[in-house]
């Protein structure tokens, strides 16, 4: 047995209150002179003694309500077997502290997560000599950020005071799983672990249970589960963010798909949603909302700059400003370098003026190389973003082993036919190379035309995107002005390409085929005259600049990831030659996180054996903890962003049951006996207690004296009625 309050039993003194008055009440004998007919009645010797012996009861009756009162208020406990004289066992603790970012809110006792720095606070003063604790900050898991156990109170009490909030969201399972590896470091009797959260009911998702679960009951362990909060708050988050549009341009609209969701059983209406790029407002819709439920819709922003762009879309302000805000990027072409392959000049004079126009008209530049096939071989291809094949005549094996390369690198090809072409040569060499179906014929010719044009289109695709209004995709057919086809190639698509535009013979005249990362656009009509009248359509000029904008290599636009994730980044072999010409050379690769924090980071393989090869270089980027662009640089050179966001689960406020809580509990092999649920934080410390040193004796104290009490009662009324008698 042992006392939660040993101080109390000083007030024990205070049973010799009843033996000092009944001392003070003892008479001394004195002599009284009476007439001998004054007392006719014999005294009963046997009456007095009973008279005695009564008083002596009522002296150890009123001794002993005064002793079990002062051992109610000492709170007695009893554990383990009677004869146990050990009144503390050491103790090692584990406390996990939900400091992910719903733990912001505020409700009528202050914030939540300075609420649940309060109870560890708490927890760390019940360490005495010999105990130990652990400290698990719940969004730093699988690390504690004490470990190994410290017995210093005033350490851990400062980490704890010095906790913030993080955008990591990790659930309650991977922090047991990591308390069970740290207990089972520990010899101490007493084991337990503390689990100070607002209980989201994401938490404790058994979609986060581990396989590999250690369990706890080996151990003996104690759990105790802190609830913070009474009650869920009302939020709203930005669910999800996806870029619809696939190329990018600059003064050209690119459509965003976002999605919201409301945790609250309140609708909401014409609730604002706005986009942002480089921290300029540029749009914002408004949509309802029904209770628990999420809305969709689509939003468009209007880059002004080229080169990597930073951007977010905003919601209202509510309780968790966290989840207000999803960032993304976008990568618009600042130079396109294009190399123009071509038999002659006259040959590829309509592609040359189509993309001409539109440099004029500020578009991105378009650089245009042209290239005698003669020169091919001397052609440096790492110049160049996308190359133009236009009526060439043939290739040899090695001429189609670099374009194979160039291709798998993440750049572009266009190929074009036309009347000088051989197509044997083709078939075998450069098509079978690229894994493209082979040609089968040509049909048609300026004496006897094929009469072909357009028969249908995948408007769906890139390359029509912002080319037409909404209402001219309703009849695509009247509105494109089809071109009159007198000479094209036959050939067929296979499961691995895509047709873009087929012809009314049934057989493509556009299709698109992958190479590696790289993409390979393929025409069966010549951009002259001679086999059709496309070049001087309206549709031709804007499809050659798309065709090269969609083609062309890109930066990697939107890479998404959530708060905490590790990520290994390709950089392309590209980017590491353009970095080798800079002054900045033998820079370090670094990382730029949004509070403006540089950390240099970690390169896989070597720079120079990548650029011999024409690999890619991959950089290994950990601690994206904060929401936000992060930038990836070397040198003066940015190579890369990306965009760190929340985990929508830890938007939804809604609190997981006590059965949910117990269930996970149950899962790492705890009896329900060993896990507890504060009610309040005034009840913790009793409850903690109990656990260490026993049940608590001072209700059944209270009984007893209250029993003496009624005894002690009839007694001393029996005594007075016996008294009263003559």
């Amino acid at each position: 047995m042992t006392f939660l309050n040993p101080l109390v039993l000083f007030g024990l003194a205070a049973a010799a209150i009843p033996i000092i008055l009944h001392l003070l009440n003892l008479r001394k004998l004195k002599t009284i002179e009476f007439s001998t007919l004054r007392f006719l009645k014999e005294l009963q010797q046997t009456k007095i003694r009973r008279l005695k012996l009564r008083q002596l009861i009522l002296l150890i009756l009123r001794t002993l309500i005064i002793i079990f009162i002062v051992l109610a208020f000492a709170r007695p406990t009893l554990r383990g077997t009677l004869f146990s004289t050990t009144s503390h066992a050491n103790s090692t603790l584990v406390i996990i502290l939900d400091n992910t970012f719903s733990m912001s809110v505020s409700d009528e006792y202050g914030e939540r997560f300075k609420q649940a720095k309060e109870v560890a606070l708490q927890i760390t003063d019940l360490i005495e000599e010999g105990d130990e604790a652990f400290l698990i900050r719940l969004s730093e898991v699988p690390f504690a950020i004490v470990n190994p156990a410290t017995h210093d109170a005033g350490l851990l009490k400062k980490i704890i005071t010095e906790s913030t909030i993080s955008a990591v969201h990790k659930s309650i399972p991977e922090a047991l799983n990591l308390s069970a590896k740290l207990l089972n470091q520990s010899s101490n009797a007493n084991k337990e672990i503390y689990v100070i959260t607002d209980r989201q009911k994401t938490l404790f998702s058994t979609a986060t249970l581990l396989n590999d679960s250690i369990s706890l009951q080996k151990n003996q362990v104690q759990l105790f589960f802190v609830p913070i909060g009474s009650n869920p708050i009302a939020n709203t988050s930005i669910d999800s963010l996806s870029i619809l549009s696939t190329i990018f341009e600059k003064d050209k609209p690119i459509s965003l798909y976002i999605s919201v969701k409301n945790f609250s059983p309140t609708p909401l209406k014409n609730y604002v949603i706005s986009a942002y790029l480089e921290g300029k407002h540029l749009s914002q819709n408004s949509v309802d909302i029904d209770p628990w439920s999420s809305k969709s819709l689509e939003i468009s922003v209007l880059p002004k700059l080229t080169g990597f762009v930073k951007g977010y879309i905003e919601i209202e302000d509510d309780a968790i400003e966290m989840d207000n805000r999803r960032y993304f990027t976008l990568s618009i072409p600042e130079k396109i370098n294009v190399g123009l392959i071509s038999s002659s000049l006259n040959d590829s004079r309509f592609i040359r003026t189509a993309l001409e126009a539109r440099n004029n008209q500020n578009e991105a530049p378009i650089a245009i190389q042209d290239i005698q096939l003669n020169k091919f071989k001397f052609t440096n291809l790492d110049e160049l973003d996308v190359i133009i094949i236009v009526n060439v005549t043939s290739f040899s094996e090695n001429d189609c082993t670099r374009l194979k390369d160039f291709i798998e690198q993440g750049k572009g090809l266009i190929i074009f036919p036309g009347p000088g072409m051989d197509i044997n040569n083709y078939n075998r060499d450069l098509l079978t190379k690229l894994e493209i179906p082979k040609i089968e014929n040509i049909t048609g010719n300026i004496l006897q035309p094929a009469n072909l044009n357009f028969d249908s289109y995948d408007l769906d695709h890139p390359l029509f995107e912002n080319i037409f209004e909404s209402n001219q995709k309703s009849d695509p057919k009247n509105k494109m002005d089809s071109p009159s086809i007198t000479t094209a190639l036959i050939r067929k698509a296979d499961k691995k390409s895509f047709t873009i535009i087929s012809m009314n013979n049934g057989f493509p005249a556009l299709t698109e085929h992958t190479r590696g990362a790289g993409k390979i656009l393929f025409w069966s009509i010549s951009p002259n005259l001679d086999w059709s009248d496309f070049p001087i359509k309206g549709l031709f000029a804007p499809l050659m600049y798309r065709s090269v904008i969609y083609s062309s290599p890109k930066e990697e636009s939107n890479l998404q990831v959530m708060a905490g994730k590790e990520i290994i980044l390709p950089i392309a072999a590209k980017k590491v030659i353009a970095i080798s010409n800079d002054k900045n050379v033998s820079a370090p690769y670094k990382i730029i996180a949004p509070d403006k924090i540089e950390e240099i980071i970690t390169r896989m393989g070597s720079d120079t054996a990548n650029i011999k090869t024409n690999k890619i270089s991959y950089l290994e980027l950990k601690n994206l903890n904060q929401t936000g662009i992060y930038e990836v640089q070397k040198g003066s050179q940015v190579l890369a962003m990306i965009s760190v966001n929340t985990n929508p689960q830890e938007s939804d406020t809604r609190f997981a049951t006590v059965d949910e809580m117990q269930t996970t509990a149950e899962n790492f092999g705890l009896p329900s006996s060993n896990i507890h649920f504060a009610k309040s934080r005034d009840q913790l410390k009793t409850s903690i207690l109990q656990t260490r040193f026993g049940a608590e004796l001072w209700q059944y104290c209270i009984i007893i004296a209250v029993i003496l009490a009624l005894v002690e009662i009839l007694i001393a009324r029996d005594s007075r009625s016996n008294m009263a008698q003559p």
